[in-house]
């Protein structure tokens, strides 16, 4: 186009020397000439502008992927690490601990025939049922006969129905027999499981699986997004930075780095630009470095966290001789997690404090590291089950994504917690998050259930030990201590609600409160 200005510029100039000359009359007659001259360059200007044109975009377009090309590989070569060796080694050492001590979890055919004849005599030794109707014989020779089959059934499926229990149809205790041997069946598995030293087999597997699935956490986070690189490309364009490159990685933390020609660099560094991808990322930024190459800009920039939480904790024991068996947590990580714990040991004293300890080692070490908190938990259940002696702990887990968001809890076992949220008007609302599942460590399989909810910033979350509270109704003074203003500090708050507890209920249980307030940034 500047050849197209020049054309225009010399007619005008052009113009006024004839309008000097000869006055209006010869700029009169030189106008026509002029104006069909003109019309007759335009095409052929519009023909030769374009190819250099065309050509420095082309150019601009190659440095700015230059540009962008080693961004992204310094970009990408913090993450990583040496973890595939890791877990290389760890499963290897699975495999061999397998090999080396091979034990059947699962009962024997002729160790279930053994327990459903036991569970049988005692239950025909104190029935008042019998009749000439009955042909269970006492409870001997017709199971006896039968015992195999039972056991077959029961060894495929894991339980017995009653009806395939070969008694009359006039026995009273039929569906009664077949719960007691089914759980008779349930307790021989576990106590063959907890006796198991092939159990090491399956913590390695776990420990595996834990930076295996950290490892894929941080490939996520450095693989190229070509989703929200084409959007951010469309948003350059329309800021005016024709030509540019932009390349957004990862999901949850995206890392954006853009390169166009910008030679004051006013478009690139434009809040407007910024905000806008603020938008398409669905994530606030970070504070973006710039820099500069001849006529090119380089714009680099990662999400920031959106939120912050403030925690306290208060707690007192059960019983003046004993240590606490609750043990409370809280703790933010690396890659933006902040956590909240609550457990507590089952039993008192020593034993159950060191099972909640373990409880709260185990969750913190393997969630710091961006292990997933699924199989965290199942590691967990692993290692409390193979603990000598009857040993099981409460989890209360509250999990909140700084970047995002998003909050869950986890529980096991635990008693409910609460959302206090201020509403716009005055007053307050009040949620209650609770979970009727069993504590971990009681059972192979992981009973726990994870409870997505939704958070908006000042939101209080608070989570009591059972030692305070298992229920609404068993705690009325609760809702109305909760319904009052909060304290000062979550510090503060914490020891109110304790305080609450301390006049209300007897003290014969552990007592733990934890407080955090959400605060978005």
């Amino acid at each position: 186009m500047g050849l197209a200005y020049a054309v225009i510029g010399g007619g005008v100039a052009l113009s006024v020397y004839n309008a000097y000359t000869g006055g209006l009359g010869a700029l009169l007659g030189a106008l026509p000439e002029y104006a069909i001259a003109g019309a007759l360059s335009i095409p052929l200007l519009k023909k030769i502008s374009p190819e250099k044109t065309e050509s420095e975009e082309r150019e601009t377009e190659r440095s700015s992927e230059e540009m962008v090309g080693t961004m992204a590989l310094s970009f990408k070569s913090r993450g990583g690490g040496a973890v595939s060796a890791v877990i290389s080694s760890l499963s290897s050492l699975s495999s061999s601990a397998r090999r080396h001590f091979p034990s059947s979890l699962r009962p024997r055919r002729e160790e279930l025939c053994d327990l459903i004849l036991e569970c049988a005599r005692e239950y025909c030794r104190t029935c008042d049922g019998a009749s000439s109707e009955c042909i269970c014989d006492g409870g001997t020779a017709e199971l006896e006969r039968e015992a195999g089959r039972i056991a077959d059934a029961l060894y495929r499926s894991g339980k017995i129905r009653p009806d395939e229990l070969p008694l009359s149809l006039s026995c009273k205790k039929r569906e009664e027999l077949a719960t007691t041997i089914n759980r008779a069946a349930a307790i021989l598995a576990e106590k063959k499981y907890k006796a198991s030293r092939g159990g090491r087999a399956d913590e390695l597997d776990l420990a595996a699986r834990l930076i295996s699935e950290a490892r894929e956490a941080d490939e996520r986070e450095h693989a190229l997004n070509e989703h929200l690189s084409g959007v951010c490309g469309e948003i350059i364009t329309r800021h005016g930075l024709a030509g540019g490159t932009a390349r957004v990685f990862g999901e949850r933390r995206p890392h954006i780095i853009i390169a166009a020609e910008d030679e004051r660099g006013t478009k690139i560094s434009s809040s407007e630009l910024l905000r806008d991808i603020e938008s398409a990322c669905g994530t606030r930024l970070g504070t973006p470095e710039f820099f500069r190459r001849g006529r090119m800009a380089l714009l680099e920039c990662s999400a920031a966290r959106s939120f912050s939480a403030e925690c306290a904790t208060a707690g007192i024991t059960g019983s003046r001789d004993e240590v606490s068996g609750d043990t409370s947590r809280a703790f933010e990580t690396e890659d933006g997690y902040f956590f909240s714990l609550i457990s507590d040991g089952m039993g008192s004293g020593e034993e159950a404090r060191e099972t909640s300890e373990l409880v709260g080692e185990l969750l913190s070490g393997g969630l710091e590291f961006g292990g997933g908190k699924e199989t965290v938990m199942k590691l967990l259940n692993t290692l409390i089950l193979s603990r000598p002696g009857e040993c099981s702990a409460t989890v209360d887990l509250f999990s909140l994504d700084l970047y995002r968001g998003e909050a869950c809890f986890i529980k096991s076992g635990a008693a409910s917690s609460y959302i206090k949220r201020s509403r716009a008007g005055g007053g307050s609302s009040l949620f209650r998050i609770r979970s009727h599942t069993a504590p971990i460590g009681l059972m192979r399989d992981v009973d726990a259930e994870k409870i997505r909810v939704e958070i908006e910033s000042d939101d209080y979350i608070i989570m009591l030990s059972d030692g305070i509270s298992q229920n609404n109704e068993d705690a009325p003074w609760l809702l109305e201590l909760l319904s009052q203003p909060p304290k000062r500090t979550v510090a503060e708050y914490a020891e109110f609600i304790l305080e609450g507890a301390r006049k209300n209920v007897t003290p014969t249980d552990d007592m733990t409160v934890s407080v955090t307030k959400i605060i978005r940034i």
